[in-house]
């Protein structure tokens, strides 16, 4: 096994176990530039918070996602939808009668 393979596997590994983490994280973990670490999110195809201004990524394996697509981690929100504009879109879309901004709130 490679170097860098050993790191990247070690990395997903500290990643899975604390579930989300931010860029800053990530690019501590892998001791590695912005860029790289970034690289590395759409690589991996990771999935980014819909809340927190978009902070927080997870890996797309890590979320249990309900019936409207959510998944919560403590106070950092995400959506297999995307961002809170195309998840918003998603549900309203896809419900039979709308939503209020009520309703959507609590969901």
């Amino acid at each position: 096994m490679s170097i860098i393979k050993a790191k990247i596997d070690l990395a997903k590994s500290i990643i899975k176990n604390e579930k989300v983490f931010t860029l800053k994280r990530l690019i501590e973990i892998l001791s590695c530039s912005s860029r790289t670490a970034q690289v590395k999110l759409k690589l991996w195809d990771a999935c980014t918070s819909y809340n927190q201004n978009g902070k927080y990524y997870t890996l797309p394996e890590i979320p249990v996602f309900d019936a409207y697509g959510l998944w919560r981690f403590k106070n950092v929100a995400f959506s297999k939808h995307g961002n809170l504009k195309k998840t918003i879109v998603h549900l309203i879309v896809t419900s039979r009668a709308g939503f209020n901004g009520r309703q959507l709130g609590e969901i």
